[in-house]
């Protein structure tokens, strides 16, 4: 049997499989893409960082936490959604 006659007898579940499956592969791309860009970044981004903390004049510990906090949660977009189909894919696939 071919691919093709594994997905027409998985019927509408197997297409729904393919389809978090390519938006999970996209997620994942894109941010490793995002990744490899800071990571030749790295000290313009750190010197960004201590340029709007300086300008600011406070170096309270609770604003250069919410600043890495913010930078942090920026990078982290899209990841629950890959939790999401990680975790519902076993579970659809079962029904097909």
């Amino acid at each position: 049997m071919e691919l093709i006659d594994y997905v027409q007898r998985g019927g509408i579940i197997v297409y729904v499989l393919i389809a978090m499956n390519i938006v999970g592969f996209t997620i994942m791309f894109w941010k490793s893409f995002i990744f490899l860009g800071l990571n030749k970044n790295i000290n313009k981004i750190s010197q960004n960082l201590v340029e709007e903390l300086t300008l600011t004049k406070t170096f309270e510990i609770a604003q250069i936490q919410s600043s890495v906090s913010l930078k942090v949660k920026q990078l982290e977009s899209g990841l629950n959604t890959i939790k999401i189909i990680a975790t519902l894919s076993p579970l659809i696939g079962l029904l097909g």
